[in-house]
C-alpha cells in the first residue's frame, strides 16, 4: 500500500502521518519508528513530537474521533490521489467552509450542491475537534433502511475537522483528506488533498468512477470553488476592503474554532 506523510496536526503536540500502514515497523524508517510517542490509530500513524506531551495517549487527544474512523474501516483504504497546491489565502480561510454548510448551495451550485438539502447541518464539538454531519437529499431513506447494512456516507455526508488543520470527509464510495499548512507569508498556504478509497480500481469502469469523483470533488467543489472563494476573501483582507468579519447565526463554529486557536496562542 502506499503511504504518504499527511499533516502536521499541531507543531507542538501531534503530527498525522502516513496513513493506511498495517505494519508500523514495516512503513516507517528506522529512525522514525524508533521515536518515542508514535502510536498507529485507526489506519493513520500518529506522531506526538513535544516530550512533555508525549504520555498523553492519542486516544484521548482524538477525544472520540478514534471510534468514528474506526467504524469507517480507513486502516484497509488505499491512496488514491495525493495533490498539493498552493493557495493566495490564508490556511484558515478554507477550512471556515466547513465549519457551515448554508453556503454549499450558492457556492457549489455548480458541483455538489444537488447532493445535499439545503442549510441543514447537525455539528458538535469534542475536545478541540469538531464534527458534523450534513443529510444528503435521500436522507428520509434511512427510515426504512435495514441499519446493519446501510453505509451512513450514503445518506449523511460526516465531517471532522482535526484541530487545528486537517479536514477528513466521508463520502459514498471514498473518503477525502484535506491539509491546510500556513505558507511563507501569512497571506499564502498550501492546500493538500488526499483520496482514500476502499481498494485500488481494478477495472476500467472502477477507475472512471473514482477520476469522476474526482473532477467533481478536487477540480470543481475544491479548487474552482472553496480555493477561488478563500483566495478572493484574501485579497479583500489584503487591499483593506475587510477589516473584520461579522458572524451570522449559522456561522457560530467558525469562533468556536478561533476560540480554541486563540486560547492556544495566548
Amino acid at each position: 500500500r502506499q503511504t504518504t506523510r499527511i499533516a502536521a496536526i499541531d507543531g507542538n503536540t501531534v503530527r498525522l502521518a502516513d496513513p493506511l500502514l498495517h505494519d508500523v515497523s514495516e512503513n516507517i524508517p528506522a529512525q522514525v519508528a524508533s521515536w518515542s510517542g508514535l502510536e498507529e490509530v485507526a489506519g493513520f500513524v500518529w506522531l506526538t513530537l513535544d516530550d512533555s506531551v508525549a504520555s498523553t495517549p492519542v486516544d484521548e487527544y482524538l477525544a472520540g474521533l478514534k471510534q468514528d474512523l474506526s467504524g469507517l474501516s480507513l486502516a484497509n483504504y488505499d491512496v488514491y490521489f495525493d495533490k498539493t497546491r498552493p493557495l493566495k489565502a490564508n490556511w484558515k480561510l478554507p477550512l471556515y467552509a466547513f465549519l457551515e454548510s448554508y453556503h454549499i448551495a450558492t457556492l457549489h451550485r455548480d458541483s455538489i450542491a444537488d447532493f445535499f438539502i439545503k442549510d441543514v447541518a447537525i455539528s458538535e464539538q469534542f475536545g478541540p475537534h469538531i464534527r458534523s454531519f450534513v443529510p444528503r437529499q435521500n436522507v428520509q431513506a434511512l427510515n426504512d433502511a435495514d441499519w446493519d447494512q446501510a453505509e451512513l456516507p450514503e445518506y449523511v455526508t460526516p465531517t471532522h475537522i482535526v484541530f487545528p488543520n486537517v479536514c477528513m470527509i466521508a463520502h459514498p464510495t471514498s473518503y477525502t483528506v484535506i491539509i491546510m499548512q500556513p505558507g511563507e507569508t501569512p497571506d499564502t498556504s498550501t492546500w493538500r488533498h488526499l483520496l482514500l478509497v476502499p481498494e485500488m480500481p481494478s477495472t476500467p469502469a472502477e477507475t472512471a468512477h473514482f477520476e469522476k469523483t474526482l473532477k467533481v470533488l478536487d477540480g470543481m467543489t475544491y479548487e474552482n470553488e472553496d480555493m477561488w472563494a478563500s483566495e478572493q476573501i484574501q485579497a479583500g483582507v489584503n487591499a483593506g476592503a475587510i477589516t473584520e468579519m461579522t458572524l451570522a447565526c449559522h456561522e457560530h463554529l467558525i469562533k468556536v474554532f478561533s476560540d480554541q486557536l486563540t486560547e492556544r496562542l495566548t
